[in-house]
């Protein structure tokens, strides 16, 4: 596989470093079964508490978030508690199904078959 999936979910409503964790871990799932993956959350929390950026509202996410999408193969939803009224993931899913990519949902510890999704 050459490129990257791009990993979305939740993150603003939840404690914080509990959905990093949960990001964190979905990412080396996916990237210990071979899958290249790009986190925002993962990327941007680090950033976001070790840089000094404070908090950023979603409309600066999504803004910093849009080249790596356009970039990307498809997008993976880490499905945790809160995904469905995620304004965030909402938006990043409808951009991929808008360019005609795939949008694939990951139950934590489990990595999904991207053959389902035409990969």
């Amino acid at each position: 596989m050459t490129g990257f999936y791009y990993l979305a979910g939740p993150y603003s409503k939840l404690n914080h470093e509990q959905a990093n964790k949960a990001h964190c871990e979905a990412a080396a799932l996916l990237k210990n079964a071979g899958i290249t993956v790009y986190s925002p959350i993962a990327h941007g929390h680090a950033i976001t508490t070790i840089g000094g950026l404070g908090f950023r509202d979603c409309d600066w996410w999504l803004d910093h978030c849009w080249p790596f999408a356009k970039a990307a193969l498809g997008c993976i939803i880490l499905t945790i508690d809160g995904w469905q009224e995620s304004k965030g993931t909402l938006a990043e899913a409808e951009w991929f199904r808008d360019m005609g990519k795939p949008v694939i949902p990951m139950m934590p510890g489990e990595v999904p078959d991207l053959r389902s999704f035409g990969e």
